[in-house]
């Protein structure tokens, strides 16, 4: 999933909660792995980024692009956020449930430059609970992109309809 996938469906579920942006965090958090286990599309890094590739960051052209490819997707998914949810008076915990959705994947780089337990502990978790397969493979990235859509159209419309009531 991307980004804007994640940070869209940690804000949705945050602001169910409010009052409790801590939940609102663990929500977030958890809502990733669970999306993680969909198969979808996402959009290839090239560079040292990647967290497959590990190692030392190399400055070259390639993680300039890859920086502004994930800035991008990174900024459309907290702009979406507040825009779908920035006016149910939860601030704190949308921030918190967009911090808690992307944060498995900031956690998969910081562990291949720092292979820590409890860091490890996680992209164990990331690494079981993510699908094999990959939409955007064999020319299904308009499918895999249709499928976020999808996602995120589905999280906005329940998380206003639970909100409502």
């Amino acid at each position: 999933m991307t980004l804007t996938t994640h940070a869209i469906a940690g804000a949705a579920l945050a602001s169910l909660t409010p009052a409790q942006p801590v939940l609102g965090f663990c929500l977030g958090f958890a809502s990733h792995y669970a999306l993680d286990a969909i198969p979808h599309w996402d959009y290839p890094l090239y560079s040292s980024i990647d967290p497959d590739r590990g190692g030392a960051l190399v400055l070259d052209r390639a993680l300039f692009i890859d920086l502004f490819d994930i800035g991008c997707d990174l900024l459309l998914g907290i702009a979406l956020s507040f825009f779908f949810f920035g006016g149910s008076g939860a601030l704190l915990a949308i921030i918190a449930g967009i911090a808690g959705g992307i944060a498995p994947d900031f956690l998969q780089f910081i562990y291949t430059r720092l292979p820590t337990r409890p860091i490890k502990a996680m992209q164990d978790l990331h690494n079981r609970t993510h699908s094999p397969h990959r939409l955007r493979q064999e020319g299904r990235s308009v499918l895999g992109i249709a499928s976020q859509v999808l996602i995120i159209a589905m999280f906005v419309v329940a998380a206003n309809i639970l909100a409502a009531h």
